[in-house]
């Protein structure tokens, strides 16, 4: 993939991610990441720095 370890661990932490919502299990982490290869793929100008933090701010 091409990117730190520590991101790529950040990102196999926010995958894994869930909540019990209404007795469903969601995985809120995979909605969170498909979110933002989203606006990656409609922002693509935009600093990828910016992504990788909202990533990280997720993720704690």
């Amino acid at each position: 993939m091409g990117l730190p370890q520590e991101i790529i661990t950040r990102i196999n932490d926010l995958w894994e991610k869930t909540k019990i919502i209404g007795g469903q299990v969601i995985h809120v982490g995979k909605i969170i990441l498909a979110e933002v290869m989203k606006f990656i793929k409609e922002n693509s100008h935009l600093a990828v720095g910016v992504v990788i933090g909202g990533i990280k701010y997720m993720s704690t």
